[in-house]
């Protein structure tokens, strides 16, 4: 009701804004969210061993139980699993890494001030949301020079990750899927790291700069 009476309607990613119009029948403007302040130079290390880092509230949107067992499937010692963030399902978690004995492969690191230390630290991040409106930490990955694989959510990623969708993107219903793709990357580095710089020209469109530009011209034009 309210979207049909309103008169002007932004939605924060392509995919979103498309299904807002089917539901509304009205023409609904894109402007992406300021997900970063600049654009990075950051040098990144091929490395033997693989640190994947994931950012996220421990909820039941973020699947991280599926990221977890993955993980647990993978077929490397070398593939290591830190999960930055807190929530209702932390206990949860906590209890299947230690009932399947995965502590030595997989950190529940809590909450923590300073994420940079820790993506500077890290080979591959990975987004296993069964849904996203626009996934900011995945830009800041990717700002950050950081390969990443994140699943098909509908939203905002498809936005983000223009190139190499066949290995970045897996099903959010299924850890064997995804543990292949995380395999696929520690033996394949090289080759995510060249999709990673690909998707990383697109990053101008989600800074902060662009964010207001796109606003200012929104709103100097709405009411002409």
């Amino acid at each position: 009701m309210f979207y049909k009476n309103a008169d002007k309607i932004i939605g924060n990613s392509q995919k979103l804004s498309e299904d807002l119009e089917k539901v509304c029948g009205k023409k609904v403007e894109t402007i992406y969210p300021p997900s970063i302040i600049k654009v990075k130079n950051r040098k990144y290390n091929i490395r033997k061993k693989t640190i994947i880092s994931t950012i996220t509230r421990l909820t039941f949107e973020k699947n991280i139980l599926t990221l977890i067992k993955a993980v647990q499937f993978t077929k490397s010692d070398s593939i290591k699993l830190n999960i930055i963030g807190s929530g209702n399902k932390k206990i949860e978690l906590a209890k299947y890494i230690n009932e399947n004995k995965l502590d030595k492969k997989i950190k529940l690191l809590g909450q923590k001030k300073n994420i940079n230390k820790f993506l500077n630290k890290t080979d591959l991040y990975i987004n296993s949301s069964y849904f996203e409106g626009f996934p900011n930490s995945v830009v800041e990955a990717i700002n950050s020079n950081i390969p990443v694989i994140a699943s098909q959510s509908n939203g905002g990623i498809y936005d983000i990750i223009k190139y190499g969708k066949r290995d970045a993107l897996f099903n959010p219903e299924d850890p064997y899927n995804l543990a292949e793709k995380i395999d696929y990357f520690h033996n394949n580095k090289l080759k995510f790291i060249k999709m990673s710089k690909k998707n990383k020209s697109n990053s101008k469109k989600f800074t902060l700069k662009n964010s207001i530009i796109k606003y200012e011209n929104f709103f100097i034009n709405a009411f002409k």
